[in-house]
Order: C-alpha cells, then structure tokens, then sequence
C-alpha cells in the first residue's frame, strides 16, 4: 500500500505565503505557517490502514484461524492515542503525535530479545479480527485472522525516578516537543535541497 501524503497538504503558493517584505506577505506567511504547525500537530488525520500477509497462524491460535493465512495490520492513521496518557485525544491527529503513535506499536523489549536470539520471533497466535482498513477519507471494516493487538506500554515505568507520565505529555511540552521535531524536519529539509 502506498499514500501520498503530499496530495493531502496545501502548497505555500495556495496559501498566499510569498517573498515580498512587506506586512501583508508576512501575515499570509504567518497564516501558512500556522496552517503547517496545526496540519502537523492536530490534523486532518492522513494515511492509510491495511494488512498483509505473513506466514501461517499456529496452534495456539483460535480455532477459526488455526492453519489459516496470518495477516499483519498496519495502521498508520493516528487515532490520538498517547501512550502513559489513557486518553484519546480528538484535537491531536496530525502527523508528528502519528509518528508518536507508530513508535508506541513497536513493542521495543520483544523485538530487542528476538534481536539477541532470546525472544520468540514470530508470533503466530492470532485471532479472528475485525479491524479498519483504507485511506482517512474511505475506511472499511474487514476480517482477517491477524496476532492480537498489543496496545502501547508506558516504558517510563521502567525508570526508577517514577515520574508522572501525565506531566511528561502536558501541552506545554508536548508543544516544545512537536516545536524542536518541525525545526528538525525543516533543517533536515534544507540539507537535502542542498
């Protein structure tokens, strides 16, 4: 599967954002810029959900799905949900809390052991399961027989300060965050159109 997420973001020269110096450029530069930082941070949510085939659901797996094909699901549009949080956030679905929330689907430690020969590479447990699939704009439910989801752990447990995970992702910092990841992309931007 494949998303163009470019076809979904306007282009500056659509949002009135210009070269000239004077103050009414600058304000529709303002408003562009504005428009970026709420299309990064809050949304609309882009992308797109799927599954693919990957080998055989085992014996362990429920009775429907045993022998049967095993589908990995895939998603990639953000929902708002943040990990160590519990809540799920309506006002935050844009692309960086979706990298956040692609980061918290990979479960680090499992795939850390099976890096060092440790762990259980596969999982071939699944379950009959009915889940989202297609673009923001068009979704659809089907069935696949897929491992179960393991929802987002709060590795900040892990620390023994014990911070509070709620004073990490307050808005205050969760602003600081998303601020220094766009001046990442924008320096990163720059360099490779060098």
């Amino acid at each position: 599967m494949t998303f163009d997420y470019k076809q979904h973001v306007r282009k500056p020269n659509e949002l009135g954002a210009g070269k000239g110096g004077s103050v009414s450029t600058m304000l529709r530069d303002v408003n562009a810029f504005q428009y970026y930082m709420d299309w990064l941070n809050k949304g609309p949510p882009v992308g797109e959900n799927y599954f693919f085939q990957s080998g055989t659901c085992g014996p362990k797996s429920s009775l429907i799905c045993r022998g049967q094909p095993r589908w990995i699901y895939v998603r990639n549009i953000p929902t708002g949900r943040i990990s160590c949080t519990n809540t799920k956030y309506k006002n935050i679905r844009g692309i960086i809390p979706g990298l956040f929330e692609d980061v918290d689907d990979i479960d680090f430690i499992p795939t850390i052991n099976n890096f060092n020969g440790k762990g259980s590479a596969v999982n071939d447990k699944c379950v009959l399961r009915k889940a989202l699939v297609g673009n923001a704009g068009k979704q659809y439910y089907i069935r696949k027989c897929s491992p179960p989801d393991t929802y987002p752990k709060c590795y900040l447990e892990l620390f023994n300060s014990k911070p509070k995970p709620s004073s990490f992702f307050s808005s205050r910092n969760l602003s600081l965050i998303i601020i220094v990841l766009f001046i990442f992309l924008i320096i990163k931007f720059f360099k490779s159109s060098n």
